[in-house]
């Protein structure tokens, strides 16, 4: 296995094995899957593993944490998309999967690796990534008329496990290219970088604790703790 001692040494060789164009890309590509990841790990850890996390933050500031929840999640949707997106729009190219399909295609890439990664790539577009395509296009580019009004449902068509099913996919995708290239895994979980989702939750269990003690203290007319 590679091992490689900074991001500049890892995007050196990655160029170098696939070239200056391919190489580039996947880089990006990688660096947007890692934080992708870490966007859904923040997501799953303060609104989905713990149901006493979700009373905690509604505790402390409800409406601030809905916002949280609806952007965060909001934005998960659009990464994916982008992520999915045509190898160009226009003239412009887009950085996304299908683009470096069609680099890959161009410099002779493992032909076998080619056709997995092409069977992934039509189940993720055409199984799982629609509801988040109408999402975009109705909700959070535009106020559809009939969505608005609730004659066409979108949000409902979203669940916890689409994210679930497309992150994981796209976490194997590129697994697939780098053991190729490396004969090596990328490890995408981590719910435990500093100042991340969990940091949070000590610090609001903190605070929590901290005012039942004042709400106690000035019941009994004493002064609160700092």
């Amino acid at each position: 296995m590679t091992k490689f001692t900074s991001n500049t040494d890892w995007e050196r060789e990655i160029i170098h094995v696939l070239g200056e164009h391919s190489g580039k890309i996947y880089y990006q590509l990688i660096n947007k899957i890692i934080g992708l990841n870490l966007e859904w790990n923040t997501y799953k850890v303060l609104f989905i593993d713990n149901e006493e996390n979700v009373d905690l933050m509604n505790k402390v500031s409800s409406y601030i944490f809905f916002v949280f929840q609806k952007n965060l999640r909001n934005e998960l949707a659009l990464n994916i998309i982008r992520l999915t997106d045509p190898p160009q729009t226009g003239k412009y190219l887009n950085i996304s999967i299908p683009l470096l399909q069609r680099s890959l295609k161009e410099n002779n890439f493992d032909v076998k690796t080619q056709k997995e990664i092409q069977l992934q790539m039509d189940w993720i577009i055409k199984k799982l990534t629609p509801p988040l395509r109408e999402l975009r296009n109705k909700i959070i580019s535009h106020n559809d008329y009939e969505t608005i009004l609730g004659k066409r449902s979108t949000q409902d068509k979203i669940t916890n496990e689409i994210f679930k099913h497309l992150i994981h996919s796209l976490n194997n995708l590129i697994n697939s290219i780098n053991f190729k290239l490396f004969n090596s895994k990328i490890y995408f979980d981590n719910d435990n970088i500093p100042g991340g989702a969990n940091q949070l939750i000590a610090k609001l269990q903190l605070w929590d604790r901290a005012n039942s003690i004042n709400i106690e203290r000035r019941r009994n007319g004493e002064e609160p703790i700092i």
